[in-house]
C-alpha cells in the first residue's frame, strides 16, 4: 500500500463508507494515512457517523467550447427527451430529426460560452414542477439515469456527478427546493452506497416526475437492537428528529486514539469510542454526559438519547481540503445518535 495523494472520487468514497461504518480496508488505510500526515501524529482510523451517509465532493466542470452545438428537433422539452446536460439521459432515438446547425440550444450548458458579464438564459416553457418535499424526509427516484449535480443548475459551473441514479434509489432531502433553468432542484443524500449526493431535478419541464416522496417506515418505541438496525442511515433522524428516545441493549466503550474526519461538538471525541450492539453488527454512538460504562466487555442497559443534536451545526471537516458540502457535513452529524443518560440493567 502506498500513501500517494487521494483523488476527489476516492476521498468522497471513503467519506461515504465512513458514515456506513464499513469502508474498504485499503481506502480506509489510505485516508487515515493522509489525515495523519496532515496533523503530524499517528492515529487509529475509526470513522465517525455510524450508519449515516457521507456527502459528496463538489467538482468543477471544465469550460465548454465556444462553438455552438446542434440539438435535436429545435428547442427540446427536457421532460420527454431530457439531455445529459440537464438531469436524465434517455436512450438513443434513431428516428428523431436532427436540427440545422444554426438552431440555438435550449440548454444553456450546451450553448456558446458567455462573456464574463453575461449569464445564460435557458428557454423555459413551463414553471418548474415541484413535489414540495419536506426537509429531512425521504424521496425515491422514479426514472433511470437521473443526473446528480454539484449545484442546482445546468450551467457549466455545476459539475455532473457519477454514477447516474437508477430508479428506486432512496434519497434524503436536506435543503428546500431551488427553482432554476426550468427545474425544481433538491439537495439530497443518497441512501445507497456508491451513488453521489448533490442536487437532482424533481421533474422534467413538461411535468414528468423524476422523484417523489417516500415513507420512512418508522418503528415503534422503545427500540431493541434489531429495530434500531432497521433504521438505516437517516431513518432515525427522519422518524424521531431531536426527540429523546430509549434503546434497550448492550453497549461497550473503550479508550482509543480516534482519527476523525469531522470535529466540532464536545461529544465528538477523539480519545474514546462507544458502540451499540445491533442484531448483526455495531453502530457508533456518542456520549454527551450519559456516563456510558468503560471496559473491555459489553454492558446491558437502557440508553436515552437523541438524533439532531444542537451541536451538529458546529461540525466541520478537519482533514485536507476540498471539504464536502457544509450542509452534507451538518446532516451527517445530525444523523448521529447522542446518548444523554444510561441505566444498567442486569441480564437475567
Amino acid at each position: 500500500m502506498t500513501n500517494e495523494n487521494l483523488s476527489d472520487a476516492q476521498i468522497r468514497a471513503a467519506f461515504i463508507a465512513r458514515s456506513e461504518g464499513s469502508p474498504s480496508h485499503d481506502l480506509a488505510e489510505r485516508i487515515g494515512a493522509q489525515a495523519r500526515k496532515a496533523r503530524q501524529q499517528p492515529r487509529l482510523l475509526v470513522l465517525p457517523g455510524g450508519l449515516s451517509i457521507q456527502p459528496e465532493r463538489l467538482l468543477w466542470a471544465a469550460a465548454i467550447s465556444a462553438t455552438s452545438l446542434a440539438l435535436v428537433g429545435g428547442l427540446l422539452l427536457a421532460g420527454r427527451q431530457p439531455d445529459e446536460q440537464t438531469s436524465v439521459i434517455p436512450p438513443a432515438s434513431p428516428s428523431q430529426p436532427v436540427a440545422s446547425p444554426s438552431t440555438p440550444s435550449a440548454d444553456p450548458s450546451t450553448g456558446p460560452v458567455p462573456s464574463p458579464s453575461a449569464q445564460p438564459t435557458p428557454v423555459v416553457t413551463n414553471p418548474p414542477v415541484d413535489p414540495t418535499l419536506d426537509l429531512e424526509s425521504f424521496a425515491v427516484t422514479l426514472v433511470d439515469q437521473l443526473r446528480v449535480r454539484s449545484q442546482p443548475t445546468v450551467a457549466e459551473s455545476s459539475a455532473k456527478l457519477e454514477p447516474l441514479l437508477p430508479a428506486g434509489v432512496k434519497l434524503f432531502v436536506i435543503e428546500e427546493s431551488v427553482a432554476a433553468d426550468g427545474y425544481a432542484w433538491y439537495h439530497v443524500l443518497t441512501d445507497t452506497a456508491g451513488y453521489p449526493s448533490g442536487w437532482v431535478a424533481a421533474a422534467s419541464r413538461d411535468g414528468e416526475p423524476w422523484i417523489a416522496a417516500a415513507p420512512a417506515d418508522c418503528p415503534s418505541l422503545p427500540l431493541d437492537p434489531a429495530e434500531f438496525a432497521s433504521l438505516g442511515r437517516y431513518a432515525g433522524l427522519a422518524c424521531f428528529g431531536d426527540n429523546e428516545i430509549e434503546l434497550n441493549g448492550e453497549v461497550m466503550c473503550q479508550t482509543a486514539d480516534v482519527d476523525v474526519t469531522i470535529s466540532g461538538p464536545t461529544w465528538l471525541r477523539s480519545d474514546r469510542f462507544c458502540a451499540f450492539y445491533l442484531a448483526d453488527g455495531t453502530m457508533q454512538i456518542y456520549d454527551d454526559g450519559a456516563g456510558l460504562p468503560d471496559g473491555p466487555g459489553r454492558n446491558n442497559g437502557i440508553i436515552t438519547g437523541h438524533f439532531a443534536d444542537p451541536q451538529a451545526s458546529s461540525c466541520v471537516w478537519v482533514v485536507d481540503p476540498p471539504a464536502p458540502d457544509p450542509k452534507e457535513i451538518t446532516t451527517t452529524c445530525r444523523a448521529m445518535f447522542v446518548a444523554t443518560a444510561w441505566k444498567s440493567v442486569p441480564i437475567d
